[in-house]
Formats: structure tokens, sequence, C-alpha cells
């Protein structure tokens, strides 16, 4: 069963035992694949506290969810917003939050086919220390794109954009860091 049809099930049942047992399964689901989104967007002292607060939004929301679109996209977007509103309240500065091991262990986990060479994650951390110092969002779309492997719609709603939109950032993001690598 998956999470949209969880959902359905969690807004026609009547009894609150139901609704307890289809927002824990609900949960099952959705946690890990925030864990891994919040994971790689987030300090680690943050981490924990942004994982809890979207859950709790989401489930806070879950009335505003309409079907149009993916459901992973919309906690997306919610899990964006509150990760932006957890590095401002706590003065984190985005530069600092994109560690070399993490990234590394994304690339690990994003089902690549092929090991990345030594070389080549040299580059690509690099390439994404000099994106996070100077446009720190441009590593949050190339991210979603790359490592995600998101759509443009997909990156679009987490932004408020349109896909249109969302295409042309990740490639003003890509032309950013081939600027940087040949300076």
């Amino acid at each position: 069963m998956d999470i949209v049809d969880l959902l359905m099930k969690y807004r026609s049942s009547t009894s609150l035992a139901e609704r307890e047992e289809f927002a824990l399964k609900m949960l099952s689901v959705i946690r890990p694949v925030l864990h891994r989104y919040i994971y790689f967007r987030c300090p680690q002292v943050l981490r924990e506290d942004a994982l809890q607060e979207t859950l709790r939004d989401v489930f806070k929301s879950l009335g505003k969810y309409n079907g149009h679109g993916s459901f992973k996209t919309w906690c997306f977007t919610i899990a964006s917003r509150r990760i932006a509103d957890l590095l401002s309240e706590k003065k984190v500065d985005a530069a600092t939050i994109y560690d070399g091991g993490e990234l590394l262990a994304s690339i690990e986990v994003s089902e690549v086919s092929d090991p990345i060479s030594v070389a080549d994650w040299m580059d690509f951390k690099e390439i994404l220390r000099l994106l996070a110092l100077a446009n720190p969002p441009c590593v949050d779309y190339l991210k979603e794109a790359y490592i995600d492997d998101l759509s443009n719609l997909e990156i679009g709603k987490i932004h408020n954009q349109s896909a249109d939109a969302a295409r042309m950032q990740i490639k003003r993001c890509r032309k950013l860091a081939r600027e940087l690598v040949a300076d």
C-alpha cells in the first residue's frame, strides 16, 4: 500500500484507533524518505529537530494535501521550509552545511551505476564547496536534480516555481559551477 492509499484510508476512517493505525503506517513510509532528504540539507546539530518538526508539520497539514502532485514532493516542500526556518532561527550559515563526508555518502546512496573516481569526487567536493559559498541555493537545486533524482516539476514545487523556472535555475547553477571550476 503506498502513501496516498494510506492517506485516503486515514481520511475515510471513522474511529480514532483506525486513524492512529493509518497515521503510524504513513509515518513508517514517509519518515525514512524525509530523513534522507533532511540529512543532506541540514547541519548535524539541527537534523533531528528538522525531522521532528517536518513530520509534525506534515501531519498537521494532511488536510491541505489535495492529491495534485506527488505526496513526497509535497513533504519535501514542507521540509525545505522547515530547514530554512531553523537555519534562520539558529543563525546558521548555509555555506557551512555541506560536509565532504556527507556529500560522499549522498553520492554512494544515490544509486549511481558506476562508483565515482577519487578525482571526480575531489572535483565534485570542490565544486559544491565553491557553490555553497557563492550561491547556497544552487547546492540544493543540484542535489535535488542529480542526487535525489527529482524531476524539474518536483523541484519547482519544492521551490514554488514552475518546472521551466526550476530547469533554468538548474542550468544557471551548472553554469556557475563550471565558471567556479574554471577560475
